[in-house]
């Protein structure tokens, strides 16, 4: 068995595609590229895919991530290439490695990420101060690093929804 650890991105209007039906697009797409996959035993088998944390309805991320379980090796730039005509606009398969099967899995090690967080005029960065460290602040776009275990986005789609925040983009780091 082998673990390709896959990084991607989903920008512009797939922002809005729910974190279950974004699995359900992945899964799709990678039984389309006929990959060598690894499937979970049982009545109902189905590929393991492992990934990281969830991203909210409306925040864009520039460097998520996800593993698969391959029963053989395959070529991750043929990969790569072969999945950009599958995927829906705004996602991309951006580069891949692999990944020792012993390796902690995704969900279970401490991940920081980089929010690039557009304001408007009437917001409070000191409220900001509480959800994370701020990096830096300059014209309206406020970079925040936040440790995402057990971090919830509820304030910062409330802010969104309010209109004091434009947009939110998270890279994992």
């Amino acid at each position: 068995m082998y673990r390709l650890r896959v990084f991607y991105r989903k920008q512009g209007m797939a922002r809005f595609i729910s974190e279950k039906n974004f699995h359900r697009v992945v899964e799709r797409v990678l039984r389309r590229m006929e990959l060598p996959l690894k499937f979970t035993e049982g009545f109902s088998p189905h590929p393991r895919i492992s990934f990281g944390y969830p991203l909210p309805i409306g925040i864009a991320g520039t460097n998520e991530v996800f593993d698969i379980l391959l029963i053989k090796k395959i070529d991750i730039t043929s990969f790569l290439e072969r999945s950009k005509n599958l995927l829906p606009e705004g996602i991309d398969f951006i580069s891949g490695r692999w990944i020792d099967i012993k390796a902690p899995s995704i969900g279970s090690i401490e991940t920081f990420a980089r929010y690039i967080i557009e304001v408007s005029e009437d917001i409070d960065v000191e409220y900001l101060k509480e959800m994370g460290r701020i990096i830096e602040y300059i014209d309206r776009k406020i970079t925040m690093q936040i440790r995402i275990n057990n971090f919830s986005h509820k304030e910062l789609i409330k802010l969104l929804l309010e209109g004091k925040i434009k947009s939110i983009t998270r890279e994992i780091l």
